[in-house]
């Protein structure tokens, strides 16, 4: 949960610290590709962090953060942004795109 927090705060105030930071290098560096933005550019934009969190699983050094993106109060989807512990803290690896990995 620690992540959650400094990652909501860092993409409002700090976007560089999200890319340069909470996301490994090779998941910043394919922004362009899945966004059109860079990294560093999208998380700019950012104004709200409309999300409400759903899950955190953990099993060791690796964690899913479940998420569904919300605004304008509607519900947007859901994503999983999985994890990896390294000595300096967690770090995102990658972002999935759709439904919780349970079935409710």
């Amino acid at each position: 949960m620690a992540w959650v927090q400094e990652f909501t705060a860092a993409a409002i105030d700090h976007p560089s610290d999200v890319c340069r930071h909470l996301f490994a290098p090779a998941l910043a560096a394919v922004f362009r590709a899945d966004t059109g933005k860079s990294c560093l550019a999208y998380y700019g934009d950012v104004e709200s962090p409309s999300y409400r969190i759903r899950h955190t699983l953990q099993d060791g050094p690796t964690a899913a953060v479940e998420a569904q993106q919300l605004g304008d109060g509607r519900t947007f989807g859901y994503f999983t942004i999985l994890l990896t512990r390294l000595p300096s803290g967690w770090q995102a690896i990658d972002i999935v795109p759709g439904g919780s990995v349970r079935p409710r």
